[in-house]
């Protein structure tokens, strides 16, 4: 009985899974999609305008050290997913500011903030410098949090092209610890749960911990973009194409309008784009995720672009190549026919003033025919016009 109850709400979860969203699906969220992209320069510009009213504010008489400190807060909140050497700049003032007021707490945190940000940008070496630099047993536990996931984020990034077993060791040691330090009930703990589940190989278990969080989030909020974006793996790894490209197309949806530009779910989707063979499509979000990356100068993504982007390049190119070699085909055989065709009309052309000759002089030998028997019946006229005379003439000989 357990296990009926277990199949049925399997099957359940799936059907919400499939009709999730209003059905949205397919062409409409293609479309949709094309619309936010078009829309972009418009969510950007409402960003930079939030970052403009936060450093308007830096200009207000008498602010506090700590008031600045939260303005720098708020201003690498905008930059990160943007600029990485604005948001860089940002917290680097927020560690100033924290050591001059000897706040250890502050300073510890700018620091985690900090070295999350140097692994972003390729800055490696600083950034474990800095993790280094933190006394694990001095801090909370928000910060063993951030700790344990600063660790994992530099590892991440760090391996992203080595395929090292030690390093892969050392992502499932911090995201064990991370984990070990999360509230179960966590939206937090739920995310990185599923994440090792996908590390693992296991799409099916981290399924059953994103759909519940999926239905209690808004369309297109931050936990929306992570929770699509996951799923997208989920499914892609589960060979369900089709449905990984309506997630991932629904995450960079979300990232388009909070003006990410940096957006790993963009490269999936580029990706599997590539694989359904839409080389086209592939192309165009390859090259959008390449500006982001440049823009934010985000190292690890450019890494893991270069990975990919000269295979969709290249395999765009040889479409392009056998699209033109089939054109030229195409040329030559519609030449070849049209040139067949010209010779047949010149041909039909030469019978047709043939035949208008040989009616012509069908038309003139029969005129001729007609004359000739008009002459032929006047010629039998006269002679039958002598007979009678003949004949009435030879009584009167007889007599005489």
């Amino acid at each position: 009985m357990n296990k009926l109850i277990k199949v049925i709400l399997f099957l359940i979860v799936g059907m919400v899974q499939a009709f999730a969203w209003g059905g949205l699906r397919g062409d409409t969220l293609a479309k949709e999609l094309d619309e936010a992209v078009l829309n972009r320069s418009f969510y950007l510009q409402q960003r930079e305008q939030r970052i403009t009213q936060l450093k308007d504010m830096f200009l207000l008489s008498k602010i506090s050290l700590w008031q600045e400190y939260e303005i720098n807060h708020q201003l690498y909140e905008e930059f990160k997913k943007i600029q990485q050497d604005s948001a860089i700049y940002y917290i680097k003032r927020n560690m100033e500011i924290a050591s001059f007021m000897k706040d250890t707490v502050r300073i510890y945190t700018s620091r985690l903030r900090l070295a999350t940000l140097y692994a972003f940008s390729g800055m490696y070496r600083e950034s474990e410098g800095l993790l280094r630099s933190i006394d694990r047993e001095l801090l909370s536990k928000e910060q063993k949090q951030d700790f344990y996931e600063a660790y994992y984020s530099f590892f991440s990034y760090y391996s992203t092209n080595l395929d090292s077993f030690e390093y892969r060791k050392q992502l499932d040691l911090y995201k064990d610890s991370l984990l070990s330090v999360l509230d179960t009930v966590s939206y937090r703990y739920k995310i990185n749960l599923a994440q090792k589940y996908l590390a693992h190989g296991q799409a099916r278990s981290a399924e059953k911990v994103l759909i519940p969080l999926l239905e209690k989030e808004e369309r297109y909020n931050p936990n929306f973009a992570m929770i699509t974006y996951l799923l997208g793996d989920v499914y892609d790894m589960d060979g369900r194409t089709d449905l990984a490209r309506d997630y991932y197309t629904l995450s960079v949806i979300a990232d388009i309008k909070r003006a990410f530009l940096d957006s790993g779910s963009i490269q999936k989707l580029a990706l599997n784009y590539c694989e359904s063979g839409d080389l086209s499509n592939a192309l165009k979000y390859a090259q959008l995720a390449i500006e982001g990356a440049v823009t934010c100068n985000i190292q690890f993504r450019m890494n893991e672009i270069s990975k990919f982007y000269p295979i969709i390049n290249a395999s765009y190119q040889t479409r392009e190549a056998q699209g033109k070699r089939q054109l030229m085909t195409y040329f030559l055989l519609i030449s070849l026919l049209t040139l067949f065709l010209i010779l047949s009309l010149a041909y039909v052309y030469r019978q047709m003033r043939k035949i208008s000759a040989i009616r012509e002089e069908l038309v003139n030998t029969n005129a001729r025919l007609v004359k000739l028997n008009r002459e032929i019946s006047e010629t039998n006229d006269l002679l039958g016009q002598a007979d009678l005379r003949r004949e009435e003439g030879l009584p009167r000989d007889l007599d005489l």
